[in-house]
């Protein structure tokens, strides 16, 4: 019964976290993005739609940004 209610918690808190896509895509395992100004976003479960495919790969992790001003 434990397993079955924190299965559905995860569920609930994964969901809410990001907008679903129509055709939601879920991919597993550390991948990374960065944003125009140099912003890295990681995580290990991304959420995507199938159209606009996955902005984020496990190269772009390894990538260090230097930004001047």
């Amino acid at each position: 019964m434990k397993k079955i209610l924190l299965l559905l918690t995860t569920a609930i808190i994964i969901s809410g976290c990001s907008i679903v896509p129509k055709e939601p895509r879920v991919s597993f395992g550390k991948k990374c993005t960065v944003d125009e100004d140099g912003t890295t976003v990681s995580s290990y479960v991304w959420i995507y739609g199938k159209q606009s495919g996955l902005p984020a790969s496990k190269e772009q992790c390894n990538i260090k940004y230097i930004t001047t001003y």
